[in-house]
């Protein structure tokens, strides 16, 4: 375990030294803040309820900001640097390939709930300065925060295993996006097997946000959720287990 969180450790210092990843931080405050700025504004042409626009930027962030930069950051970790020959020597250490694999995944979701969390801190900010303290429900939206860990905890595990597989960062982030289109359309389409595929919930959230909280539809998210993870994690860890570097 103490192997574990210092390849963690290690894995969220690389992330926040590249300069990409501290620009798709910005770039997505900033879309919430331009949000802000245009929804939020009496007699704007585009409006959002002060109470609803903080979960408006959680689904952002669950559907496009959370798959996208998993993906990203998956691929850069494991199939980039298995391609330039950077995890011989990482190996080369105290680490198990395991704790390694899992090192970097547990880096990439600290780095997705920061994300997240900004975003949507931010947009309750703006909230809270143009409707008031009344206006929004903090608690609310912070346990939003919160559960979506358990969506995080899912896709990275699912960008993890793509990366896995694929030979360099270029195909493991092409294929991650096709697959993650694929599993949504699949979710649309066939309507009666979207219950059994997580990426149905991904916004997790809303059942918790109402009066009238669907208990058991809530678990049934949770347990596919988890499910699929222990199914991605364990596979990618078989997989890196056997991989040549």
């Amino acid at each position: 375990m103490n192997t574990l969180c210092i390849c963690s450790k290690n894995e969220i210092y690389k992330i926040f030294q590249r300069k990409k990843y501290w620009i798709i931080l910005t770039v997505t405050l900033g879309i919430t803040v331009c949000g802000a700025l245009i929804g939020l504004i009496s007699n704007s042409i585009v409006s959002f309820s002060s109470q609803n626009y903080p979960y408006a930027i959680l689904s952002l962030c669950c559907y496009v900001f959370v798959p996208f930069t998993a993906l990203m950051l998956s691929s850069d970790l494991i199939s980039s640097e298995c391609e330039r020959n950077e995890l011989r020597f990482l190996l080369t250490k105290h680490a198990s390939r395991t704790e390694l694999l899992f090192g970097k995944l547990a880096a990439v979701m600290v780095y997705e709930f920061f994300l997240t969390a900004a975003n949507v801190i931010a947009a309750l900010i703006f909230s809270l300065i143009f409707s008031g303290f009344t206006s929004v429900n903090i608690f609310a939206v912070l346990m939003s925060v919160v559960i979506t860990v358990i969506p995080i905890v899912a896709f990275v595990s699912f960008a993890g295993i793509i990366s896995v597989f694929c030979k360099n960062g270029i195909s493991a982030f092409g294929m991650g996006v096709a697959a993650y289109g694929g599993f949504t359309l699949l979710g649309l389409v066939f309507s009666r097997i979207s219950s059994s595929i997580f990426t149905s919930y991904l916004t997790l959230y809303k059942m918790i946000i109402g009066q009238n909280v669907p208990v058991f539809r809530l678990f049934l998210g949770i347990g596919v959720l988890l499910g699929f993870s222990l199914l991605f994690l364990s596979a990618a860890s078989m997989k890196f287990e056997k991989r040549e570097f």
